[in-house]
């Protein structure tokens, strides 16, 4: 079991990945990640993808352990007004014990910038190779481009809620309000379909 150092400033709070990798089912380690349905067949209810990541401060990572604590928040290929969005909502995720994550097909050192020029406050991961958005089937084949997402993920691993195509246009804070209290009858938002 891995556990976090209390965190006090935004820069390490936006601990950032340097590198993602997918974790295929079964690999190697004894603490094997469950079978994790086919992009396609992502589902309310069933387990999210998982992926390791280099996180700054703590070396490597498993996306699925931070779900383990806690409820995450997953949102793949914002705009930098989808960030800062993301940010005025981080308080009131907090109150619900909900931790943002965004994932963007960007070197590490714009991360870095975008985390200071916006003043984030929580994880924007480097993903440049685009692995996460291939994982959670929102990268179009034919162009390579990530089209945004984003996926609440209980605490345990499993998809709450997710919307592929758009972001909310009335923040993040009341799509996990409206997810989180009917978790288990939550149905998943799909634009392309």
């Amino acid at each position: 079991m891995s556990h976090h150092r209390p965190l006090t400033t935004p820069s390490l709070i936006a601990a950032l990945l340097l590198l993602l990798m997918p974790t295929p089912s079964g690999a190697g380690s004894p603490a094997a990640a469950p079978s994790v349905p086919r992009p396609d067949d992502l589902a309310v209810g069933q387990p999210a993808p998982d992926f390791d990541y280099l996180s700054t401060p703590y070396g490597w990572r498993r996306f699925r352990d931070e779900c383990a604590q806690r409820p995450v928040l997953l949102v793949i290929a914002p705009s930098e007004a989808d960030l800062v969005a993301l940010e005025r909502d981080r308080a009131a995720l907090a109150i619900r014990g909900v931790t943002p994550m965004a994932v963007l097909r960007r070197r590490d050192g714009e991360n870095w910038k975008t985390i200071s020029r916006l003043k984030l406050g929580f994880a924007l991961f480097s993903d440049p190779h685009g692995v996460v958005p291939v994982l959670f089937d929102v990268r179009d084949s034919a162009t390579g481009e990530s089209e945004p997402a984003w996926f609440l993920v209980a605490r345990g691993g499993g998809l709450l809620a997710f919307a592929r195509g758009e972001l909310p246009a009335d923040g993040f804070a009341r799509v996990v309000a409206a997810a989180l209290p009917r978790a288990a009858t939550t149905v998943a938002a799909d634009s392309r379909r």
